[in-house]
């Protein structure tokens, strides 16, 4: 009986570690993370059973705004398990920010990316129970960050 379920989480772009982050403190409450291993990007070094794999983006937003400078900023995210080859969960995020300066509306950002998809990862872990019972239960998670 599979106890843990291995999770490996790979966000490339801009402000890519500070969403993996993310993901894992807003999966803490729920009860979705033992501890968290470091693994390289290897998969037969030590396979994952779920692999959450996107990509970040934030770029400045010109509008004719004389106060205030914009950023736009998107999230793509795929949820996978790779022993099924089984995609679960997509998704696709993406928003404006503004603030008095450029280096704080991309602050904010940031923050406001994180937030959004680190509870919508957590979300779609939830709602599929498929990765997370391989086996007949899961008493918690085992997660793995990539290796830098």
């Amino acid at each position: 009986m599979k106890t843990e379920v291995a999770i490996q989480v790979i966000i490339e772009g801009d402000y890519g570690e500070e969403l993996e982050r993310a993901i894992w403190g807003t999966l803490q409450p729920y009860g979705l993370v033992k501890s968290l291993h470091f693994m390289s990007r290897a998969p037969n070094e030590f396979p994952a059973d779920v692999v959450i794999e996107g990509t970040s983006r934030v770029w400045p937003l010109h509008l004719p705004d004389p106060m205030f400078y914009y950023v736009r900023w998107c999230v793509d995210v795929v949820l996978e398990g790779p022993a099924e080859q089984r995609v679960f969960g997509i998704i696709s995020r993406s928003g404006r920010e503004g603030h008095i300066t450029h280096e704080e509306a991309q602050l904010r950002a940031s923050r406001i990316m994180q937030k959004i998809v680190a509870e919508d990862v957590a979300k779609v872990l939830l709602a599929s129970s498929a990765p997370l019972s391989s086996s007949s239960g899961v008493s918690s998670l085992s997660c793995s960050k990539k290796h830098s």
